[in-house]
């Protein structure tokens, strides 16, 4: 009997490991997936070099100080912020957030943030039409003086872009979501009052343009990124997808071969030798290689 006893709590406790083990491995995969699908996405143009690469990181682009659980009740602290939430296709939870923000006193500061989330929510099909709902324009222009307006047109810009970018490719719908988020990122590099906040929004504008077909604006915008803001978390992100639109613009005959050429070169040279250890330097060197340069 005692032997059996012992058995059994030996039973118990290894299954009380397989238990915890899995509900760990069930919550590292639920948050590595989504993770991934957010911050790494694989690009299915053919002619692009194959390289999962950074498209959209939600704490790049919802990085923006919202309030946490604790601000908003005290009794249920939130896990992830309104706008991860919105990242995750959570839109429910965040719009309950949201309402919250816009109701609770002590974050009277983020309530600019709240209210272009809102909007912006509705826009895209989710709650009733906020009181007093502005467009993006007109909620620039009335809040203009608020420090905390810079921050409300990226979230807001956001929550277009994570739409489009789960809408089918070519559709009416993630066009429209894509212009709108275009004029967003455009209303908060003309109220971003930190360098990190511009350089967010003009590299979000250039993944934009490029998700719309319009590789010159996309090029346009990269090179913006890495003239003013080079140490930018994403540089080597935009000095890759310098040679790639280069090259499409050279396929669609927009611009010459000797000058993609020699754009391609600069971008994937400078990836080597600046960014060595990003995810785009096997594949700037292979090109490279494959073109006969030395690197």
């Amino acid at each position: 009997m005692a032997k059996y006893s012992r058995t059994k709590r030996r039973m118990r406790f290894i299954l009380s490991l397989f238990l915890v083990s899995g509900l760990l491995c069930s919550v590292f995969s639920q948050f590595s997936f989504a993770q991934l699908e957010s911050e790494l996405l694989v690009n299915s143009d053919p002619n692009y070099p194959a390289l999962a690469f950074v498209e959209n990181d939600p704490n790049m682009a919802q990085n923006i100080n919202l309030p946490t659980g604790k601000d908003l009740d005290n009794s249920k602290k939130l896990t992830v912020s309104p706008s991860q939430l919105c990242q995750q296709g959570r839109y429910q939870e965040a719009l309950d957030a949201y309402k919250k923000i816009m109701q609770s006193e002590s974050v009277d500061s983020q309530q600019v943030v709240a209210k272009a989330a809102l909007t912006a929510l509705f826009d895209i099909g989710h709650g009733h039409e906020p009181n007093e709902m502005l467009t993006l324009s007109e909620l620039a222009e009335a809040y203009s003086e608020s420090p905390d307006l810079g921050s409300a047109l990226i979230q807001a810009s956001s929550i277009y872009y994570t739409k489009a970018t789960k809408s089918s490719h070519g559709s009416r719908d993630r066009l429209e979501k894509l212009s709108q988020a275009v004029q967003g990122y455009e209303l908060a590099m003309e109220h971003a009052v930190t360098p990190e906040m511009s350089a967010q929004a003009c590299y979000q504008l250039a993944e934009c343009c490029r998700l719309m077909g319009n590789d010159t604006m996309a090029l346009e915008h990269y090179r913006l990124v890495l003239s003013n803001w080079p140490d930018f978390k994403y540089a080597w992100n935009a000095q890759f997808m310098i040679g790639h639109c280069s090259e499409k613009l050279a396929r669609q005959g927009l611009l010459d071969a000797a000058s993609s050429e020699a754009a391609c070169i600069q971008a994937y040279t400078a990836i080597c030798e600046n960014f060595p250890e990003c995810p785009a330097s096997k594949a700037a060197s292979q090109w490279l290689k494959k073109h006969g340069i030395d690197n």
